[in-house]
């Protein structure tokens, strides 16, 4: 078992410097009174390697540890949106296992990404919260964990689709963004201004669903010159929709507006 080196073990190898002593040994005795200190700790570090590979790594993982610490392996596109790479000492996957992957473009991105690191024997999908797309590792070095089905990544992972861009964390934390285009006729009375009608704007789905209600800011850039123009509350938000707006002149008038929509909630 690991133990930590003592005050008390310390004490009995180390040399302490003390008025009006001096050396009276040869030079290879003093030498050796010196040394007693850097050799003790290499000793306990030695045994304490050996204990960590005893109880935690087995044997067929030793020969790959340095490589995975130290590099990402280059995997290989396949067909659908499979990748395959080889490494060496991790042909039988454990829980637990970590791989350093560097992932090419992907045959088709579309489809679910799964790896092989056993070059195309057993493929594993790669998972967050739910199967990712080969778009979503195509062209990264990612990092990930094997749960014992499959690998899960343990960075952020990024994509965009057609409702935006998402950002996942493995802490569980999503954030997604989206920019809306919309063409309002703002020409209904409303108080003292024009509006286009009540949400009139659907800003559409964000890019994946959040497992509740995320905290959401939107933001206008205006186009064409609109100048004077501004949205409402947005109204009927939920961890799937962007909700719904109006927009507001205060002079009757087609406007060109540019709705930026952020959200950042959790995904598990």
């Amino acid at each position: 078992m690991a133990n930590k080196i003592t005050q008390a073990e310390i004490d009995a190898v180390n040399v302490a410097s003390n008025a009006g002593d001096t050396l009276t040994g040869t030079t290879t005795e003093n030498k050796r009174v010196f040394d007693a200190l850097p050799e003790f700790i290499i000793t306990k570090y030695n045994t304490f390697v050996d204990w960590v590979i005893a109880n935690f790594i087995s044997e067929d993982k030793l020969t790959d540890l340095n490589s995975l610490t130290a590099k990402y392996t280059a995997a290989a596109a396949v067909t659908n949106g499979d990748f395959k790479c080889t490494l060496t000492g991790l042909s039988t996957l454990t829980s637990g296992d970590v791989v350093k992957v560097s992932f090419p473009s992907a045959t088709d991105k579309t489809k679910v990404a799964r790896l092989s690191v056993d070059n195309g024997t057993t493929y594993k999908n790669i998972y967050m919260g739910e199967n990712l797309l080969a778009s979503a590792v195509e062209n990264k070095e990612i990092e990930l964990m094997y749960n014992g089905t499959q690998f899960e990544p343990m960075c952020e992972i990024t994509d965009t689709n057609a409702n935006g861009t998402w950002i996942k964390k493995p802490d569980g934390t999503m954030t997604c963004t989206k920019s809306v285009s919309k063409t309002s006729i703002i020409s209904g009375i409303s108080g003292n201004l024009y509006s286009d009608g009540l949400n009139n704007i659907n800003l559409g789905s964000w890019a994946k669903t959040f497992n509740a209600v995320p905290i959401a800011t939107y933001g206008v850039r205006r186009a064409s010159g609109d100048s004077n123009t501004f949205i409402d509350a947005v109204a009927y938000v939920s961890s799937s929709s962007a909700g719904y707006t109006s927009a507001y002149a205060t002079i009757s008038k087609t406007a060109s507006l540019i709705i930026n929509c952020h959200a950042i909630g959790f995904w598990k």
